[in-house]
């Protein structure tokens, strides 16, 4: 019969006995440093993950991770946790680390989504109440007929 181990408890307990585990304590380390990227790595993070995070592994902790990652790594995290960072693909990776930094303390909000440049804000009122067939109505007769377009124009 196999058992399967609660691997958040093994954590735990090799906390507890820390001075048992002091000669691997490298790769204690090594093991919950690759965790902690993983978890960073994963497809749904979000800011609050991220300051979730901060609060259980601490801001020293999670500052040396973000440290740790290549600048590859360190654009797609900044990517999924502000969707809307303007300078993303021009910022430098120490500047990417900075933001997430400000992020996780909340020091900074996400950006918010930009608004499309050179489209017209909808009118929310126009047409209310009345049926296609009148603003077809209104739209035709105002509108000039060809007579009317070119007045110096003659006839045949």
């Amino acid at each position: 019969m196999t058992t399967k181990i609660d691997g958040v408890q093994l954590f735990k307990n090799i906390a507890q006995h820390a001075e048992l585990f002091r000669p691997i304590e490298k790769d204690i380390i090594t093991s919950a440093s690759a965790l902690v990227g993983k978890f960073l790595k994963q497809k749904n993070l979000d800011v609050e993950a991220l300051r979730s995070l901060r609060a259980a592994i601490t801001a020293d902790v999670l500052l040396l991770t973000i440290d740790g990652l290549n600048e590859r790594d360190v654009r797609t995290l900044t990517k999924k946790v502000d969707k809307h960072y303007p300078d993303l693909t021009e910022a430098s990776a120490s500047t990417l680390r900075a933001h997430l930094s400000d992020l996780a303390s909340s020091a900074k909000d996400i950006h918010a989504k930009p608004e499309k440049a050179g489209s017209p804000k909808k009118s929310t009122n126009a047409g209310k109440g009345k049926s296609a067939k009148k603003l077809k109505d209104e739209a035709a007769a105002s509108w000039p007929t060809s007579m009317e377009a070119t007045p110096g124009r003659r006839r045949k």
